[in-house]
């Protein structure tokens, strides 16, 4: 009888076996084998794995890869463009102390051009301006005339054009000043002008320096 059961319950096996077969069917070697969606997908590629393309439909649905912009061109004779020039050949150079040091400059300047003092001004002035400043002193003087000149607020100092030339870099400077103006004749009165009323003048000057050269200075090339 045990025999017997024995080969019952195999007979029952192989039935089984045989109708699940029939119903889930069996992989064939060139059948993919389906992903198991709780399974973690690998860096590389296995053996079996052949890849895949996208249609043209879904790439055109995918984004595009993001590419880094390219860096804004400026034009060398814009007032951004002309001080990034002038960085590049210059890289200490700041423009928040190139303009304090024009604050400075500029009354100095002003001040000393009233009371005649050419030679202390010489380090500061470019060679045509120079001339220019010396030929007003002197005329001035042959007339007896005195000038004085008061700057009681410097308001505004701006950079208002930057341009690099070969070597040679430019500033344009735009100043507003409150200023009192007096000119006195060899006695002593008063013929233009006066030495209490106060006046906002702007001013434009032009400095350059010559960046091969180790000497930092800049100077006065021109005024309007």
């Amino acid at each position: 009888m045990e025999y017997l059961d024995v080969i019952v319950l195999a007979i029952v096996a192989v039935v089984i076996a045989l109708r699940l077969r029939s119903v889930l069917g069996q992989r064939r070697d060139d059948e993919p084998r389906k992903p198991n969606p709780f399974g973690v997908p690998k860096a590389g590629k296995d053996e079996d794995d052949e890849g895949f393309m996208l249609s043209p439909k879904h790439e055109a649905a995918m984004p595009a890869p993001a590419t880094a912009l390219p860096a804004p061109v400026l034009a060398p004779d814009s007032l951004a463009g002309g001080l990034t020039l002038i960085k590049q050949r210059a890289p200490h150079f700041d423009e928040k102390e190139f303009l304090q040091g024009a604050r400075s400059a500029f009354s100095l300047i002003v001040v000393g051009f009233a009371q005649g003092e050419m030679e202390k001004l010489r380090p500061f002035l470019g060679p045509e301006v120079f001339q220019a400043f010396h030929r007003a002193v002197a005329n001035r003087r042959a007339t007896g005339q005195r000038l004085e000149t008061n700057i009681h607020a410097i308001k505004e100092v701006e950079v208002t054009k930057a341009r690099l030339s070969g070597d040679i870099a430019r500033l344009t400077v735009r100043f507003v000043s409150e200023q009192s103006n007096a000119t006195y004749d060899e006695t002593g009165q008063l013929v233009d002008g006066s030495p209490t009323q106060r006046e906002v003048i702007e001013d434009i000057w032009c400095f350059a320096r010559n960046l091969k050269q180790d000497n930092p200075a800049w100077l006065l090339v021109e005024t309007r």
